[in-house]
């Protein structure tokens, strides 16, 4: 298997601290939220319940990659999940802070955490094989139209593998 290179190291270091970052965020949103709204007084039973929320997050995006040689519906589910417990953790933050503060820790919580913890698993492009992804939707819609806008400047001429094929 050809690898691609690596990206920096100071990088993938920004990603995996945001990723952290944004995930003890939602955390303080969720342990706040567990205290008023599901009656977790105690602080066993919070901590519990922030860690099952952040072990699930990261433990779905983990299972999601494309680059593990699964089909794309058992990574369908993950994906799922994982949007699903931040959908479910931006209701705490709105029911937590109201709509702008809870907009923000939404943001900065949440819906930040997903894709981030996603980057620190997957977006190296070490990850992937070379070529892995070039017969998904998107590179195909890409390389149509690359080869639409070069053919209509005539820096080239139209290929057949830059039309879609359905």
């Amino acid at each position: 298997m050809t690898l691609r290179p690596h990206r920096h190291p100071t990088t993938s270091l920004a990603v995996a601290i945001a990723a952290v970052g944004c995930t003890v965020y939602a955390a303080d949103t969720n342990w706040r939220f567990a205290g008023h709204y599901l009656s977790m007084t105690g602080a066993a039973e919070r901590t519990v319940f922030v860690v099952a929320v952040a072990l699930a997050l990261v433990a779905g995006a983990l299972t999601a990659s494309p680059a593990r040689g699964s089909s794309r519906l058992s990574q369908g589910l993950p994906q799922f999940l994982v949007w699903a417990i931040a959908g479910v953790q931006v209701v705490a933050a709105y029911a937590e802070s109201g709509l702008v503060a809870g907009t923000v820790r939404a943001v900065i919580g949440p819906v930040l955490a997903a894709p981030m913890w996603h980057f620190v698993f997957y977006s190296d492009p070490c990850h992937c094989p070379l070529g892995a992804d070039r017969h998904t939707r998107l590179p195909q819609v890409e390389r149509s139209h690359a080869g639409r806008h070069h053919a209509g400047r005539r820096l080239i001429e139209p290929r057949d593998d830059t039309r879609m094929h359905r």
